[in-house]
This record gives structure tokens, sequence and C-alpha cells, in this order.
């Protein structure tokens, strides 16, 4: 296993091992103190109550500090225990003592109490609590670390904190537990777990997300969005699910929030925040082709008031997998400290690194030519040379500074930067396709290498808060953003052997030839360059009490540049366009049935510009796609859960085809031949289903999942496909199931669940072949045991039966196979 983290990490390193290296003495000191003491505190700022508590029993308390803010606690007095001692803190402040499936803990907004705001009062007179009634639909803290919850109440991807019933489209939230839970520790292994969400794959490692037919062409953090190049998405590394508090889903259009992209989804990971008292958890994992994996996660104030808080959260993932010559390094560092300016004002700043190296293989597995999938060849086959490698380096910092006003208004700005660094690039590959038959048709090539850089920042100033109008409060959320990215690309073609009609059962990668670097047969260099702006407007508006409407716009503006050279730097191409004022509209309506039952309906619209020419030499007009959807919305078990259904459709228009009733070849581009044409934007596109999902507690200690998508695709209008799916690859049925219950009684220590992913039959096409794969499923199971109330052993089993899959399929090369069963054991320990 290499060297956990370099000379420039190591104080973090240092601390992670300080972690580990105080789990004995943490785990006798962490279990709580179940005897009654005295209590003799004044009625004082809740968090300093809640931290006394909890420093002088041995308590853990996991508190967010958004929900204690400004609230002050009740008097604590007489002989108690200490969750009695909580209680009687709380009394009066809207909240509730809940424990989580961890035994741990926390703190939520109680359903249909009064909720407290704190009157300031002369020094040494009584606190004075004003009520107003909070009703469960008002929920308003998104957190879900230390929820104990499959379900998110709430979620920030609108800009600001909406419960789920709020929001009329499709919102599905991984929650902090439910990772735990279920071993989820990469975005790709968390989204494939989500409802609607399919994963194919360019290799190993570069992932691509498919929602309603279309791919994911945009990510957000903490609702900044960025947008890796086409060119080199595979740089980015694949986040660790340890530095997240959840990860929110909304499916369909979402120009309004993100503006240019594919009408799919927006995703937006939202990282964890400092705590308001110390806490922190350290875990060892180890699992099959030798995954050793270390984490830890530290939460403490920096100044006895509390004022300013720290976090910082490390990992280090080591392991190989079932495929031959191939290893995988993994990262993490992310630290944020969090600083109350003053009583309404807040910065925040933070910064992440993540690194990995691996070995991978990016042409997978060659279909034959009659378009079989490669089953005839085992897992752990690669084609290729041993010394295929590729390292990234992920680098971001971000700054939040959040400002509330006395009229409820709230101003936020936001400052990202981020660099995705390719280093290390030296990839072997493949033609052909080889048949079993004749033991002919494969071609193994010396490969490329090549040195990327991806430079993206981000500023956006957002205002929100309610308004009065016709006497009923509303609310207005008004921003405006600017994202601009620059990529640059260098590298060639490596000299060396070919190996012609390669036969893939006795194909050695050690033996195949390594080459010099920097000597090139040819060369590649590219610029590109990237900038977006807008400003936007939504409107929420209370027209009677069950009914809501939602309407707003955003405008944006794009310019788009890329250069090519060769190895003499002289430009060979070059690429641009601009989008002035590109209007982006969304309208919805919810109305609600009763207190725990919405129904809603939305129009989002989205555009993705397109670098195509017309027959007049001007840019096309940019892709529209507009999601249409219905559904209801229902709070389960007193809030506990939710269910909801929707109906969706997207229409996309302009899709670029060739004007072959224009000139020939199409007199505006360069090295035209006769049979190449101009562009016209006249295609159109369909995706219609429809989603079924419930997630939450069912009963007492079941938390479950369980989320089902129907969705058909056509493509409505194409000159050469019409008719034909738009996404052969996206199942028509996908269902994700699971669950974790924590047994009754005295057997209260084991917690025992499972999943299952089933998916239909999926195709692709392409070179006259049409390769297939019958629908699949594949099973997940876990356990936990609690040897004391801070410390767990847990185990997860992917693929419990084993089964042979691929994860992805194409008519060539580009076939890869899903792991096979897997087992891992993890000790964790919380203080």
């Amino acid at each position: 296993m290499s060297a956990l983290f370099p000379p420039r990490c190591a104080p973090l390193a240092l601390a992670m091992a300080l972690a580990f290296a105080s789990l004995p003495a943490l785990s006798q000191t962490a279990a709580p103190v179940l005897a009654t003491q005295a209590y003799n505190l004044p009625a004082q700022p809740l968090n300093i109550t809640l931290a006394r508590i909890a420093s002088s029993s041995g308590v853990r308390v996991s508190v967010d500090s958004e929900l204690v803010r400004g609230l002050q606690a009740h008097a604590v007095q007489g002989q108690l225990t200490p969750e009695a001692a909580l209680q009687q803190a709380l009394v009066g402040s809207g909240l509730e003592l809940v424990r989580t499936g961890s035994g741990v803990l926390t703190l939520r907004r109680a359903a249909g109490v009064e909720a407290a705001t704190t009157v300031v009062t002369p020094e040494g007179s009584a606190p004075v609590l004003a009520t107003t009634h909070v009703q469960a639909t008002a929920e308003r803290n998104a957190s879900t670390e230390g929820s104990g919850s499959w379900s998110g109440r709430s979620a920030t991807i609108g800009k600001s904190t909406q419960s789920l019933r709020e929001i009329p489209q499709s919102v599905s939230v991984i929650t902090r537990e439910r990772m735990d839970a279920q071993g989820l520790r990469t975005l790709d292994q968390a989204l494939g777990a989500s409802t609607g969400v399919t994963i194919t794959m360019g290799d190993p490692d570069r992932m691509s997300y498919n929602v309603r037919g279309h791919s994911v062409d945009t990510l957000q953090f903490d609702g900044m969005a960025f947008q890796p190049s086409p060119d080199t998405g595979g740089m980015l590394v694949q986040t660790d699910m340890l530095l997240l508090d959840r990860i929110e889903v909304l499916r369909g259009s979402a120009g309004l929030l993100q503006g240019s992209g594919n009408p799919s989804a927006s995703i937006n990971m939202v990282r964890k925040r400092p705590l308001a008292e110390f806490a922190g958890s350290a875990a060892l994992t180890v699992g099959r082709w030798d995954q050793y994996r270390a984490e830890a996660d530290i939460s403490a104030p920096l100044v006895a008031s509390g004022k300013v808080r720290g976090r910082l959260v490390v990992a280090n993932d080591d392991k190989k997998t079932f495929q031959d010559y191939y290893f995988d390094d993994r990262k993490t560092v992310y630290g944020v400290v969090e600083a109350d300016l003053t009583p309404s004002t807040r910065l925040t700043v933070g910064a992440t690194w993540q690194d990995q190296k691996t070995t991978g293989s990016w042409y997978g597995l060659p279909a034959s030519p009659r378009g079989d999938l490669p089953w005839y060849l085992p897992r752990s086959t690669k084609l290729g040379g041993a010394w295929n490698r590729w390292s990234r380096d992920n680098t971001s910092y971000f700054a939040e500074l959040e400002h509330s006003f006395d009229n409820e208004w709230k101003l936020k700005a936001n400052l990202t930067y981020a660099e995705m660094h390719l280093y290390d690039f030296r990839q072997s590959y493949y033609t052909g396709n080889y048949d079993p038959l004749t033991g002919r048709g494969l071609n193994i090539s010396t490969g490329s290498e090549y040195d990327y850089m991806d430079k993206q920042k981000g500023l956006e100033l957002t205002a929100s808060g309610p308004v009065q109008l016709f006497g009923r409060k509303h609310e207005l959320v008004f921003g405006a953003s600017q994202r601009d990215g620059d990529v640059r690309t260098d590298g060639g073609g490596l000299i060396g052997p070919n190996y012609n009609n390669a036969n893939p059962y006795v194909w050695n990668p050690a033996a195949m030839y390594d080459p010099p670097r920097g000597i090139y047969n040819s060369a590649y260099n590219n610029r590109t360059r990237f900038d977006q702006k807008a400003i936007y407007g939504m409107a929420r508006l209370h027209v009677t009490d069950p009914l809501k409407v939602i309407l707003g716009a955003r405008v944006s503006w794009y310019d788009y540049d890329k250069r090519v050279y060769n190895a003499q730097w002289l430009q060979t191409s070059r690429a641009g366009y601009k989008i002035d004022r590109e209007v982006t509209p969304y309208a919805g309506v919810v109305y609600e049935l009763d207190k725990a039952t919405s129904l809603y309906a939305s129009y989002a619209d989205i555009f993705q510009p397109q670098n195509n020419i017309d027959r007049y030499g001007e840019i096309i007009d940019p892709r529209q796609g507009a999601s249409y959807e219905i559904g209801i919305k229902r709070d389960l078990f007193e809030g506990r859960a939710m269910a909801s259904l929707a109906i969706f459709r997207i229409d996309e228009k302009n899709r670029a085809q060739n004007d072959v009733d224009g000139p020939s070849p199409c007199p505006h581009t360069t090295g035209g031949t006769p049979g190449t044409y101009c562009s016209i934007a006249t295609g159109e596109t369909r995706s219609e289903g429809f989603e079924l999902e419930l997630s939450g507690e069912l009963m007492k200690g079941l938390q479950a999942f369980a989320g089902y998508t129907y969705n058909s695709t056509t493509m409505v209008r194409d000159r050469n496909t019409q008719g034909q799916p738009l996404s052969s690859r996206t199942p028509r049925h996908l269902l994700r199931v699971a669950a974790n219950y924590r047994l009754p009684g005295e057997l209260g220590r084991w917690s025992v669940g499972g999943g299952v992913n089933v998916q239909s039959r999926t195709y692709n096409t392409g070179s006259g072949r049409v390769v297939m794969q019958g629908g699949y499923a594949v099973t997940d199971l876990h356990a936990q045991y609690r040897i004391t109330p801070s410390t767990s052993v847990s185990m997860n089993v992917s693929n419990l039966f084993d089964r042979t899959y691929f994860r992805a399929i194409a008519t060539g090369a580009g076939n890869f196979y899903g792991e096979p069963r897997k087992v891992s054991v993890t000790l964790r320990s919380t203080f």
C-alpha cells in the first residue's frame, strides 16, 4: 500500500493518525453515563447548555449549528439523567430530541409544536420566549447528518431551503445515514442507488450519468455548478462521500438553477459543515482485492464561545480490483472553517484536495464482429500494457458569506475555484473486433500520452426573502452568476510496435513494450475557454392557503472558443460561438390537499449551445429541452417517510441535423469534401414515463428506500434514426430497493439490511451491428453490530449472488464487466 499522503499533507495525515491512536481511550470515555447527576444550568444560549450536558455526562449530541442558532435554553435543574436534562433544556424551543440508528442523540424540528424565537431582555431578568406555530411542512433545515433517517425533508438545490413538498419537480435526497449504512463511498455508488439514474462508463474511472434518457453534463457543489469539459471529463476524481452531508437529485430540466446543460437532472453535492460541539469519527475498512481504507472526520469549536468552528475530513482508499494489473489509490483531504462574524453574518471558507493514481483500461473489452458481447473472456481480462496509468489531482476552494436581515431577507455570496489536473496519462489501446471463431481481428497499439489542466471559477450572488402583497406573504429569490473555464490539453501518440491479431486469451500486459516518455509520432494541443453569465429571479406566490404558484426566469450569456494546434504550435482549427440573452423560463404550481399531501405540476426549460454552422455561415440555435411534470407527494408516518409519484415528458428540439438540401460540401467549413453538409436545427426527441419513490422510516427501526422508473425515449424527428430510441442504453424499467432494520429489544445492538438493483434489457447499435444485454438484478447485503454505543463493526456484501453482467455495452470497444461479489468489513468509532 502506498504512502498515505505527500509531504504537503503531512500535518493532516498526522491528525488522522492521532485520531486512530486515540480510538481505545475515546471508545471508553464516549460511552454515555446513564446514572442521574445534579444539574444547575441557567437559561442561556442553547448551544452552550447542550455542550455542557454532553461534556459532563459523556453523551454525544450531534447538532446542526443552524438549527440552534439564536435559540435560548430553558433552565436545567435537579437530579436528572442526561437525556432528561436535554429534554428540559429544549422546553419551548420547538426542537425535539431523537436517537439515530447508530445510537447518537440529535435534534430536529418538532412537527406541529411551537418553536421559540428569542426576545432580548435586560441582563439578569428571566428570558421571555415569543412563540410561532411551526407546521410539519415548514421544515427548513436540510442537513441530514445525525438525523438517523433515509429520507430528506428539505433541499437547498433551488437557491433557498425548501421542503420537498414545496418543490414542483421530482427530488431525491440521499442522506448521510443511508450512505453510511449501505457503504456508498463514491458518487457513482451513491447515484447508482438513486431513483432513475443509470451509469455507463468510458473506463473503470470515467462514469457517465444518464437520467430520463439524457446525460448529466453539469454537477453542483453546495448549489454552485461546474461543468467538466467534454474533452477532459475523465479528469474528475470521483468525489468521496465522506465529504458530504447529502446528495440532492432534481430530475428534469434545471436551466433556472444552472444555466446551460442537458434536460436530464441537476445533482447537488452538499458538503459537511462544522458542528456546534466537538465530535468526530474514525474508521478502518478492509475488503476483497486488497482494499485498505482509512478515514477520519473531526469537528470542533475553535474558540471558547463557539463562534468559530472547524472541521477536517481525511480519507485514503487503496485497492486493487478484479481486473488484472489494475490498482486504484485515492486520497482526500477536506477542511472547512465557519465563523459567526456577527449574530446575523456568517463566513464559511473551505478547501478540498483529491488525488487519484490508477492504471485503468480505457477500452474495456471488444464485441465480436457479429455483435456478441465478450462473455467468452474472463472478467479479469485486461487488453493493453501493464504500464497503463493515469494520475489526477483535483483541488478546489470555496467561500460563502451569508447575512440575515431583520426583515427575514438573506443575502448570500458564493465564490469557488477548482483545478482538475491530469498529470500522468499513458494509455495503450486496441482496434478491431476479436472473432472467437477465427482467432483474428484484434490489434493492440502503443497508445498516447497526455497532460490536461481544467481551471474553473464561479461567483454567485443571491438575495431571498418574503414580501407582503394582497394581504399574503410571498417569497422572492434574485441572483446573478458568472462561471468561466480554461482547459489546456497537450500530448501525442507514443512510438512503439503494433500487435496485430492479438489473442486476448493469452495476452500478457506485462510483456507489452513500454515506450519512452515525450517521444511522439504526432502531437495534439488545444486551448478551450468558456464563459457563462446569468441573472435570474423566482417568485413563490401564496395565492391561497393551499395554492402556491412558482414563476421564474433566467437570462444567460454564453461564450465559447476552442483552438487546436499541431506539434509546431501552428493553429490547425478553431471553433467558437456566442449566445446572447438566452431566456430560460420556469413555472410550477403546488396545491396542498391536506397538511401531508401536495399535488404539483411544472414546466422547466434548459438550453445547450451547439457548435454547428448553417448554410448561411451562422451558428445554429441552441438545443432546447422542455420538461413537463405532474405528480403527488405525501408525508407518511407523521413525517418520518415520504412517498411520491411523478409523470414526466421531456421534449427536446433544435438538434443539429445534416442540411441535405443545402450546398455540399458546406462552404463555411474547412477541409470539406463532397457529401458533407452544413447543419440545420430540426431534430426532435421525446422522453416520457413515470417514477415512484418511497423513503424514510416505515416502522420503528426500519429505514427503507424504493424507487421505480419507467422511461421510454424516441427520436421524433431525425433523418437517419426517426422512430428509434433516443437512448437505447436507458432501460425502460429500473428498480432500486434498499432497507436497514435495527433489531428490537436485547438484539438492539444489531442492524441488518440489504438492497437490490433491477433493470430491464438495454442495447447499443453501430457499424451495422446490435449489441444487447438482457435484464439483470444485483443484490447487496449489510449488517452492523454496535460493540459499544460509540464503536461498531459492519460488513457489506455487494453482488451477493456473483451475477455476471456488463456495466457498459458497445458494438466495438468499450464493454466493461460489472464488479463480482465483494465483501468488506469496517470498524468505526465515534467520539
